[in-house]
């Protein structure tokens, strides 16, 4: 087991203070970005221009359904595996090495070996068929560089059946060399890529899309939660307002609902000031206000 230059951080997976440490390294879930091989970015962008407009903050991977039932599920595919193998995972450490950062699933308590977990019915199947994808491979060569681990664990659970497949993963001198030198030839052009990530990720939005913002899953969660709240309230006002067609304008009593005409009387500020050209200094009588605008885009 190496563990020479090896750190770790002490910040808890899935917190805002854990989302800042990764915008510092290349994760090992991200290597296959650096590697040009991930699955889960679309083709129309450059892989890794795409992972520095993630670390830049101009957009950013949403939380889907998968993820969060990865995530929820963790705690329980990590004790099956440890029944299953008959050792214990006790721990989730954050290891670092340079620039490279290694956020684990669990290991063992004399750190030689690690765990990784997926949730997933396609990881599942190619664990079954003695097979590891080649983007989840590099993530877990990129864990055992830095860990200094002498072995790990890939563990996928299907989510149809709760079945378990593990297959047994040795660090190889060759992947690693692969990750290192294309690590370090991602930092060496990363200026160069943030300028290319500013082109096609605008700040300002001008590409027709609002950039997306990294939250943590807890945020995320309670997004999701309020857009399918919203649904639901926009479907009740339009049933009200239906309803209310239907009830006559007139002074109305009945049970716990009232309906009574009422009025308001404004004054035309702008108006007068027109009429009369008055004229004043706009910026001394300008008051800004700020504070966070809530807007939901529901698809069509």
């Amino acid at each position: 087991m190496k563990t020479s230059n090896r750190a770790e951080h002490k910040v808890v997976q899935g917190t805002q203070e854990w989302l800042d440490l990764r915008k510092l390294y290349i994760g090992a879930s991200e290597v296959a970005m650096v590697l040009e091989i991930s699955p889960f970015v679309n083709k129309k962008y450059d892989q890794r221009v795409y992972l520095v407009a993630l670390k830049e903050g101009l957009t950013s991977i949403f939380v889907n359904n998968a993820m969060r039932a990865g995530t929820s599920n963790e705690d329980r595919v990590r004790t099956a595996a440890e029944e299953q193998l008959f050792e214990r995972f006790p721990t989730t450490p954050i290891f670092s090495k340079g620039n490279l950062l290694a956020s684990l699933d669990g290991i063992t308590e004399d750190e030689k070996t690690l765990l990784e977990i997926k949730y997933s019915k396609s990881s599942f199947k190619a664990v079954q068929g003695q097979n590891v994808p080649m983007h989840y491979m590099m993530q877990v060569q990129q864990q055992l560089y830095i860990s200094g681990c002498d072995k790990g664990y890939f563990a996928a659970m299907n989510p149809e059946t709760d079945e378990l497949a593990i297959i047994e993963i040795h660090a190889d001198d060759y992947l690693i060399a692969q990750i290192r030198e294309a690590t370090d030839k991602f930092i060496a052009e990363y200026d160069d890529l943030h300028e290319q990530a500013k082109l096609i990720f605008p700040q300002d939005g001008t590409d027709g899309e609002t950039p997306d913002t990294i939250v943590t899953i807890e945020a995320s969660e309670a997004i999701e939660k309020y857009i399918a709240l919203d649904v639901e309230l926009k479907a009740i006002q339009a049933k009200m307002k239906d309803l209310k067609a239907l009830i006559p304008d007139k002074d109305i009593s009945y049970q716990n609902f009232k309906k009574f005409p009422t009025s308001k009387k404004t004054v035309d500020y702008k108006g007068v000031i027109a009429d009369q050209k008055i004229k004043y200094d706009e910026e001394k009588y300008t008051k800004v206000s700020h504070s966070f605008t809530v807007k939901v885009k529901h698809d069509k």
